[in-house]
């Protein structure tokens, strides 16, 4: 599956599995959000995330935020918009700072 790579080395896939759906993802330009830097919709099953004039690392975080709000639609999870939008950044920050590569993690008796 081609996948967007950004200046954070986060990269941004097609699709994602969100509860057991697929979700396409699509870099869209400021029109089809209306100036906004991402978007979620549950009907259509998308996230869509502004491509124009958006920094490579703006784009990564906003397409976890939209993970998140997809996470909040599907399980009905009670947050606010406010509270999302923090623990998406931080979460962003921790994986960014620390490199975090999960792929890369090996579990007890795995060979390196």
């Amino acid at each position: 599956m081609p996948q967007t790579k950004t200046g954070c080395n986060m990269k941004i896939p097609d699709k994602i599995k969100i509860g057991g759906h697929w979700i396409t993802v699509e870099k869209v330009g400021d029109k089809e959000l209306e100036s906004d830097l991402g978007s979620f919709n549950n009907w259509y099953q998308y996230i869509r995330i502004n491509e124009n004039d958006t920094a490579e690392n703006l784009q990564a975080e906003t397409f976890l935020h939209e993970i998140f709000e997809a996470i909040k639609k599907k399980f009905e999870i009670k947050i606010k918009h406010q509270d999302l939008t923090i623990l998406s950044e931080l979460l962003f920050q921790v994986i960014i700072d620390n490199k975090l590569d999960f792929k890369t993690i090996k579990t007890k008796g795995e060979e390196k």
